[in-house]
């Protein structure tokens, strides 16, 4: 196992932001629906659970679901887990490019690192955020550094 790595590392974690905050927490997500009676509309409450203190006791928050973002148990070369919508740079052939972390359910299931072409028209390259374990790129662990995400630095 590398020191850069372990397997299934964050799998199942969450970030998103506090509802009406600008608040990042971190934590297992459920979502609740919640009926008021006889045929009235259903309201979402979309839940980060988190741990509260060193004695294993969980605390709960309400958070901005349209920020919800999933970890890929992977981190960088700074030990900081990646979660989707984060903006990423790698080193590629000895180029450095940016991208964002996207989660993809068609044909080749999980986490990719969508770059942009240099003239902002569209995507040009997917490359797999991947544990090395099915691909040639674990090479890419060593060099992904997390620089911002969607949300609060969409071009860093």
């Amino acid at each position: 196992m590398s020191g850069k790595m372990m397997k299934n590392e964050g799998l199942g974690l969450f970030k998103a932001k506090k509802k009406n905050s600008r608040k990042w927490l971190e934590g297992y997500y459920v979502r609740i629906l919640e009926t008021a009676g006889h045929g009235s509309p259903a309201f979402c409450h979309y839940i980060i659970f988190q741990k509260a203190n060193g004695l294993g006791r969980m605390c709960r928050a309400e958070v901005d679901h349209g920020t919800l973002c999933r970890c890929t148990g992977i981190r960088d070369k700074n030990r900081r887990l990646i979660f989707e919508h984060d903006i990423v740079r790698r080193k590629i052939w000895d180029e450095d490019v940016i991208g964002k972390v996207v989660w993809s359910d068609i044909g080749l299931t999980g986490f990719f690192l969508e770059v942009m072409d240099k003239n902002k028209k569209g995507v040009s390259h997917s490359y797999p955020i991947s544990r090395g374990e099915f691909d040639d790129d674990e090479r890419n662990i060593n060099t992904d550094e997390v620089t911002g995400n969607v949300f609060d630095c969409p071009i860093c």
